[in-house]
């Protein structure tokens, strides 16, 4: 999650290669997709989406990971 957090697309692979679930789901539900798209790394959530991972899968507000992201756009208006 950390890495598609940070846009680490080849660490990302590397781990896919060790067999990494990237469906696992951290502290808020959030997966490694909701990471990637949320941040902005599409390269991440292209290569994430190519591996298998869930595309429908919420994190713990009932959120789809390409929800996240057009809510993170908004989150500045909000402060």
């Amino acid at each position: 999650m950390l890495a598609a957090r940070y846009g680490h697309v080849g660490a990302v692979k590397r781990l896919a290669r060790a067999g990494a679930d990237f469906d696992f789901r951290g502290f808020h539900g959030w997966s490694a997709l909701h990471f990637a798209i949320r941040y902005g790394h599409t390269d991440v959530a292209r290569f994430l989406r190519s591996a298998g991972a869930k595309e429908d899968m919420v994190d713990n507000d009932g959120v789809l990971p390409i929800k996240a992201a057009q809510m993170a756009r908004c989150w500045g208006s909000l402060l």
